[in-house]
């Protein structure tokens, strides 16, 4: 008997120590535990409601973040978002003033912190949830000490509450322990000079000293305008992925269509009997170790419609359009494209990661190449 009492304890405390299933929401909130009232500010700081129709406040927040937004981990340069990136953004479809949140001085003209988020739909394998998108979280630098971001985010937070989303997505830049998908970026340069005039490279690392020459050599008609359908079977191209946003007529339009200097589109560009469609956005990078204001161009790869085997075909002609246009470095999150293909084409796997996380709901990790989620 006791024999048979010690091993059936053994196996209760085994029952209570097992994890739960990721899949569970960690907690589900009642509108009624909701407060209808904004939290308390200090030091005479009051809530900002932003609309993104008044290019004045856009203007201010480009300033806002151009100032006190991403640096990187040895400052050498920050990311500076265009108003254009910063309106198309904030002002996605469903969007509302509500969930723009600013913070200001009730005296102050300038704002000293803000946080955005947008309403979406989110498609897990089978299952299909409202959610939100959490992004531009910044503070200015003399205030982070003082625990407003905390406040900041709580705010957000209730206010997506009452309207019934307990869930939302955002990424980080560090290594936090629970993420969904990390994922590597890999760098190629375009204007080896400019790289090396900035201290980001040396010249000397490459084998090939007419490396610029012979892969720009090839021949591409002029950009004159950007050639935006709708492609065919998008949703069953984003049913390949584990993971990814729900795009209906209205986000299509929105989140896919070419904006001057900003989004690029192309499609059937090269072939008209191959279907090839790509997207893409510029984020200029201000470098701080100088005197002068002096920007880095790179350009980033938004979404690939197009087969894999077909861009592998056009890749140097794909590469002499992006160096024509004037951009310095070429930008691939990782999962777009497969791994011996970069290495093969010079490209170079970078030194930081970007990490999808989801608030409020657990997940196995996925494989960036399961990832169908795109972040600005």
């Amino acid at each position: 008997k006791i024999f048979f009492k010690f091993f059936s304890m053994r196996l209760k405390n085994r029952k209570q120590r097992q994890p739960k299933s990721k899949r569970k929401r960690l907690k589900d909130i009642r509108l009624n535990t909701v407060s209808c009232k904004s939290n308390l500010m200090p030091f005479h700081l009051r809530w900002y409601d932003l609309n993104p129709k008044l290019l004045r406040l856009v203007n201010e927040i480009f300033n806002f973040l151009g100032t006190n937004y991403i640096e990187d981990s040895d400052c050498f340069f920050r990311l500076t978002y265009p108003q254009e990136l910063i309106k198309l953004a904030i002002q996605a479809p469903n969007w509302c003033s509500f969930l723009n949140l600013g913070i200001r001085f009730e005296r102050g003209r300038f704002f000293i912190g803000f946080i955005a988020s947008i309403l979406v739909e989110i498609i897990y394998k089978n299952l299909f949830f409202p959610s939100a998108e959490v992004n531009f979280l910044c503070l200015e630098k003399k205030i982070r000490k003082k625990g407003l971001v905390s406040s900041l985010i709580k705010e957000e937070t209730r206010r997506l509450n009452s309207l019934g989303i307990i869930q939302a997505l955002y990424t980080t830049g560090l290594a936090f322990p629970e993420s969904i998908v990390k994922c590597k970026y890999f760098h190629l340069p375009l204007n080896h000079l400019r790289l090396a005039r900035f201290g980001f490279q040396s010249l000397s690392e490459f084998k090939p000293r007419n490396y610029n020459q012979t892969l720009w050599k090839i021949k591409t008609p002029y950009l004159n305008s950007f050639l935006l359908n709708i492609p065919k079977n998008v949703r069953f191209f984003f049913s390949k992925f584990k993971i990814y946003k729900f795009f209906d007529k209205k986000s299509y339009f929105h989140w896919f269509k070419s904006v001057p200097g900003v989004i690029f589109g192309f499609e059937n560009f090269f072939s008209k009997e191959r279907n090839i469609s790509f997207f893409l956005y510029s984020l200029p990078n201000k470098i701080l170790k100088r005197k002068k204001e002096f920007f880095l161009f790179p350009i980033y790869l938004y979404q690939n419609f197009s087969e894999k085997k077909e861009i592998k075909k056009f890749f140097d002609k794909i590469l002499s359009v992006f160096y024509q246009m004037g951009f310095d470095v070429f930008n691939i999150l990782e999962g777009n494209l497969d791994r011996p293909f970069l290495f093969q084409n010079h490209f170079r796997e970078g030194t930081g990661s970007l990490q999808f996380h989801f608030f409020n709901w657990k997940y196995h990790n996925i494989n960036p190449r399961e990832n169908g989620l795109v972040f600005f």
